[in-house]
């Protein structure tokens, strides 16, 4: 290799390690303060809080950053570690027992933060829409909407007319959700694994709890949104079993794409015995 490319190969490879770092550590500057303590250290103080236990001062904090926040808290949410420094970091851990920040740490708390914002986040909701409908990060998505309570109910409604089915169904089951206060969003505190740290978790239960808001949405006056509530019954046979005559009473829907999801899944699912309620 000449001196002229080797001196383009490390200027570009210069120029690549800034940009990515950029990308990582950017967030991290532009985060906000409350009381000469950052974002991040309120959001740790969130990390060791018992779910459903308040913490006022913590919440008092992100209230008064507002939608200032929500940079920061959308990259812990969407944050993916590179693999080689992931790596690097348990390494350093187990063998010395050394622990450095990361954002994964504070995704948790992040879904948190989105909760006690409420309608304050609601300038980060097409961003979440985007990620929820073509992914790759769509569980994280999922719970953020579910964390945000009913401000995300305009986007699960918009976002029951999408194209993909799957799409569909998993809006019209947070919709349903969305009625009985997110039943089945459960937290809880764990250890990072690159630290001793305690961190937030999120998990969103799924099962048969969730068929009678389900079909409650059956009538919902937009007809996409019981077309996907049709689709999201599919999605458990056994919830298809027990709302069978409420299925079968949506094959007189009004709109047609309603009438043809309902008679797909009475196809796929012929005969038994029926039971009205959950």
């Amino acid at each position: 290799m000449t001196v002229a490319r080797k001196a383009v190969w490390v200027v570009a490879t210069l120029v690549v390690t800034a940009v990515a770092l950029a990308a990582i550590l950017g967030p991290w500057f532009r985060e906000p303060s409350y009381r000469g303590r950052s974002l991040r250290s309120w959001l740790a103080d969130l990390n060791r809080v018992s779910p459903g236990k308040p913490a006022p001062e913590a919440e008092q904090a992100i209230r008064s950053m507002g939608p200032r926040a929500l940079p920061y808290l959308m990259s812990n949410i969407w944050y993916g570690e590179p693999p080689l420094l992931n790596h690097a970091r348990l390494w350093v851990w187990n063998k010395w027992h050394r622990g450095y920040p990361s954002r994964i740490e504070f995704c948790g708390a992040s879904w948190r933060a989105l909760s006690i914002l409420g309608p304050a986040a609601s300038p980060a909701i097409p961003e979440i829409m985007r990620h929820f409908a073509d992914g790759p990060l769509q569980g994280r998505a999922e719970i953020a909407l579910a964390a945000m309570g009913t401000n995300s109910v305009p986007a699960l409604i918009a976002l029951c007319g999408h194209s993909n089915i799957n799409v569909r169904a998993e809006a019209a089951l947070l919709l349903a959700k969305s009625t009985v206060n997110m039943r089945g969003l459960r937290s809880q505190i764990g250890t990072s694994l690159y630290s001793s740290r305690p961190m937030l978790s999120y998990n969103l239960d799924r099962g048969l709890e969730d068929l009678e808001p389900l079909l409650i949405n059956l009538r919902h006056q937009r007809a996409t949104v019981r077309r996907a509530t049709v689709e999201a019954v599919a999605t458990n046979p056994e919830m298809v079993r027990r709302g069978r005559l409420e299925i079968e009473a949506s094959l007189q829907d009004p709109e047609p794409l309603v009438r043809e999801a309902a008679a797909q899944i009475l196809k796929r699912s012929p005969g038994g015995p029926t039971v009205n309620k959950p």
